[in-house]
């Protein structure tokens, strides 16, 4: 059998991944490259509904 998962399958597995090594007791954390351009991502959503709950606070 051939398995070949697409980018968004592995970088969806690299997330779950990432819940289970925090959970852990280890200090340091190597992220694989491919990984980076998923998590900027999230950073950039993360800000975005930030600054969305900041414009209704002064609504």
């Amino acid at each position: 059998m051939n398995s070949h998962p697409d980018d968004t399958l592995v970088q969806l597995k690299s997330l779950e991944a990432l819940k289970d090594i925090a959970n852990g007791e280890a200090n340091k954390v190597f992220i694989p490259f491919e990984a980076t351009s998923t998590l900027s991502s999230l950073g950039a959503i993360k800000e975005v509904m930030k600054d969305d709950k900041k414009d209704k606070k002064n609504d």
